[in-house]
């Protein structure tokens, strides 16, 4: 629909604009490859297993946490019961503050999909 054949023929408008946009994709997965950075589960293995808290608060936090994965446990440790940022945790973590706030909404929605509606 762009095409302005005044300008030239099809082919080269096609490979040009084609080119420009995998240009275009290649650069942003080159800078959100920059930006994120993939780290093992071993840092992620010092949690500890008995939480320095009531034993009812322990209890009923980790009812909600069945089915999170160890970087969901992490933001919910360092979040909810540490209150920390966002950026804080992805300070400690090295990683992106979008990676933790991935890391929230997959909690959240676990968590939420745990509770158990009243009857």
């Amino acid at each position: 629909m762009k095409f302005d054949p005044a300008k030239g023929s099809f082919s080269t408008y096609a490979i040009s604009t084609i080119r420009g946009k995998y240009m275009t994709l290649l650069t942003k997965k080159t800078k959100d490859d920059e930006r994120q950075v993939l780290i093992g589960d071993e840092r992620f293995d010092f949690l500890p297993s008995s939480w320095e808290f009531s034993p009812l608060e322990q209890e009923t936090i980790e009812a909600y946490m069945t089915g999170l994965t160890k970087r969901e446990r992490v933001w919910v440790y360092e979040a909810i019961l540490l209150h920390k940022k966002t950026r804080e945790i992805a300070e400690g973590y090295q990683v992106s503050n979008a990676t933790v706030r991935q890391w929230k909404q997959g909690a959240l929605r676990k968590m939420r999909e745990n509770v158990v509606p009243e009857i």
